[in-house]
């Protein structure tokens, strides 16, 4: 709240009168060291020089440009006099960018001095030229140390500054001032960055992150949060914040550790704790990136132990899931008129909070918070996309009905388990786990997909043979890999081929036998505990150990089609816009070739391709051909009886 009868403070212009008395410190300086020096001495360095009477003939042109009054040299008295009340007026009004600097770093009024004198020369160039004149270095165009300690108007000897210097000290930790490497080091450049230069010619403080408001005046303090998923972890940050009353400043995720002091710098000055996700750092880093994060943040972390042995003096918040939180945050975050992303169960809050940022379009925000839970999925399984849904699946009516209750049964889980209270009475997680078995090509892939549409969720297809090794132990790691990406995402994940390791369990003869069942154990146990939606397909479902049935919610029968399904899968051919004759008898292909939903797809691809390249219709001839080849492919026999009139064209053209 802004005091009253304070004064509002023009930046700018409070700088120019600062650079003006600076500009008077200077010409008393010179002065002095043009009469150390001796009166007509040139000072050169390679093949660059200024003359003393051009270092005064400077400052003439400078003190008298920016001077208020008068042109004539004060004495030091009063110029050191009038700096001192000169810069007790920038603190006076509480929302400037000094007094905000002031507070937020706890600057004395020699360090707020200092950052006047190291963005001299680069508000004016010519202050640099005279700062080399008085290091007796031409190149040197820059504060150093020993500089400072010359023209700042408080009596400082070296230790001192030099401790305002160190990189524990303010200055430095918050990328106030920059040190550069010299030896020695009352000799190094002290420069500031071009950001911070801006904001003290008042631009406005510009967050390096969303904002969020979640309260106002709390004490600052370190927070970690460690463990658990992006939803619990999103959650426990924006409560944590709440409870302190901290307003947050979401940090970019890539965030390199040397850009950290001036985001948490202007974040700070923002009035937002900053919100950091760790970098990766060796002790040493973490200790040397402790004392910064002290003050005021919250760090995501995946352990909290390296960042409390490093000397973080922080507190650590264990995430705890929360399914309510979660959803009573993102329906904050959202607001009133956009759409709830309600089947983005997992969904990181503070993504969401950077999505917010760029749009609202329900379409893209979906989108995007699909990319985000999915990512890192694509390096272990392959992603299964479909416009299709159940209706277009031709399928008994039981396998329909069991299908429906899958997908009920997913989208339900938040009521029976949560609010219902049966996931506590029975110690059941969000988790489900279906097993669809029966021959190939009867549409368990479609059916995953199609579930996988009807939930809103990306469904993933993991080869289980593919990740199933001969060497002990790799198994188990190749899976964990896989469920340690997809855990806290909101995937189907699509097991195929399971039977690779479902089999029946083996007597233990030896160690890869023994090895072998506790792969399947294993994968058990982790589809158990996995919070999203599994659906694991098999051909060989007799193979399958019985005992294993019951660790299945839902296992789901796939049955080669009847003639009465197998004359739909044709009939549905006639949905393209392909040129299709009206000849063509589905009945008898229906009950002549005891085909799957898979092969007949693959004989309407072969007729199109067959009839496109005649530049003709999709006829009989192009369907029996491609039956032929189909059969052929399975090393079945060519019966006449069954392709009667068109048995010499199928001959002829199924090879």
């Amino acid at each position: 709240m802004k005091r009253a009868g304070s004064a509002k403070l023009d930046p700018a212009q409070w700088l120019e009168g600062a650079l003006h008395l600076l500009s008077l410190r200077l010409r008393h300086e010179v002065a002095l060291t043009r009469a150390l020096r001796g009166e007509g001495r040139r000072e050169q360095f390679l093949g660059l020089f200024m003359s003393d009477d051009e270092a005064e003939a400077m400052l003439d042109e400078m003190s008298g440009r920016l001077a208020a009054h008068g042109s004539g040299l004060p004495a030091l008295e009063e110029v050191v006099k009038a700096w001192h009340d000169h810069a007790a007026r920038r603190c006076a009004d509480p929302e400037s960018i000094w007094a905000r600097l002031a507070q937020s770093f706890d600057l004395a009024e020699a360090e707020l001095d200092l950052l006047v004198l190291a963005a001299a020369p680069a508000l004016d160039p010519r202050f640099g030229r005279v700062y080399a004149y008085l290091g007796d270095d031409l190149t040197r165009r820059f504060l150093t140390p020993a500089l400072a300690q010359r023209l700042l108007p408080h009596q400082i000897d070296a230790l001192t500054l030099r401790r305002l210097l160190a990189p524990s000290a303010p200055l430095r930790l918050y990328a106030l001032l920059s040190v550069e490497p010299a030896l020695p080091r009352i000799e190094a450049a002290l420069r500031s960055d071009e950001n911070l230069i801006d904001l003290l010619l008042g631009q406005p403080v510009a967050p390096p992150g969303p904002w969020l408001t979640l309260g106002q005046g709390g004490a600052p303090g370190a927070v970690v949060v460690a463990g658990g998923g992006a939803d619990a972890v999103s959650t426990a940050v924006l409560d944590t914040a709440t409870s302190r009353g901290w307003s947050l400043c979401i940090l970019p995720d890539d965030c390199s550790p040397a850009m950290l002091p001036t985001h948490i710098r202007d974040a700070t000055l923002a009035g937002a704790t900053p919100v950091i996700r760790e970098p990766a750092l060796d002790d040493a880093g973490r200790a040397e990136l402790a004392p910064l994060l002290a003050q005021s943040a919250i760090l995501i972390a995946e352990e909290a132990g390296p960042w409390l042995d490093a000397g973080l003096d922080a507190v650590h918040v264990y995430p705890v899931p929360d399914a309510a939180r979660h959803e009573a945050w993102k329906a904050h975050l959202l607001g009133p008129g956009t759409s709830t992303l309600a089947h983005a169960r997992h969904l990181d809050l503070l993504h969401l909070a950077r999505m917010l940022q760029w749009t609202r379009d329900p379409g893209t925000l979906s989108r995007a918070a699909e990319a985000q839970a999915s990512a890192g999925m694509t390096r272990c399984a392959h992603r299964l996309e479909t416009r299709q849904t159940l209706d277009d699946l031709v399928v008994p009516q039981t396998t329909r009905v069991a299908l429906e209750r899958l997908v009920g049964w997913a989208g339900q889980g938040t009521q029976v388990l949560d609010e219902w209270g049966f996931g506590a009475l029975f110690n059941k997680g969000h988790g489900a786990v279906a097993l669809f078995k029966g021959p190939s090509g009867t549409g368990k892939t479609m059916a995953a997909a199609i579930v996988g549409a009807a939930l809103d969720l990306p469904v993933f297809r993991v080869d289980l043979a593919a990740m199933v090794s001969k060497y002990i132990g790799e198994t188990e790691k190749n899976l964990e890999q896989l469920f340690q990406a997809a855990e806290g995402s909101d995937a189907l994940l699509f097991f195929d081929e399971a039977d690779a390791l479902f089999g029946q369990r083996s007597e233990v003869n030896d160690a890869h036998d023994r090895y072998a069942n506790l792969e399947t154990s294993y994968l058990l146990q982790r589809l158990e505990s996995f919070g999203g939606l599994s659906v694991l397909a098999t051909n060989l479902a007799q193979n399958m150990d019985p005992a294993f049935l019951r660790r299945f919610d839902h296992v789901i029968d796939f049955p080669v089609p009847t003639a009465t399904h197998r004359r739909a899968l044709w009939e549905r051919g006639r949905q393209s816009r392909a040129p299709i004759k009206a000849e063509i008898d589905f009945a008898m292909l229906a009950e002549r070739f005891e085909l799957t939903g898979a092969e007949i797809r693959n004989c309407w691809l072969d007729a199109a391709y067959r009839a496109a390249a005649r530049g003709g219709e999709i006829g009989m001839d192009e369907l029996m051909q491609a039956v032929a080849t189909e059969l052929l492919k399975q090393g079945k026999v060519l019966k006449k009886s069954d392709f009667g009139d068109h048995y010499g064209k199928a001959r002829g053209g199924g090879g």
